[in-house]
């Protein structure tokens, strides 16, 4: 009886833990992409914008 029951809270605890975790992954994947994202963006923004290029090229 007492096998039966142990494991069956451990696997419960484990899920929690499981779900705990899977869900601080997904909010830090979602945080980390759209930082990444964003800086990815502005640093291609800046390079295909002519504007901006050319005003870099002349103050160097």
């Amino acid at each position: 009886m007492h096998r039966v029951l142990y494991p069956s809270a451990l696997s419960q605890q484990i899920y929690t833990y499981y779900y705990y975790y899977l869900a601080t992954l997904v909010v830090l994947t979602f945080s980390i992409d759209s930082e990444y994202i964003e800086a990815r963006y502005m640093q291609y923004a800046t390079r295909a914008s002519p504007i901006h290029s050319s005003k870099a090229k002349s103050s160097s």
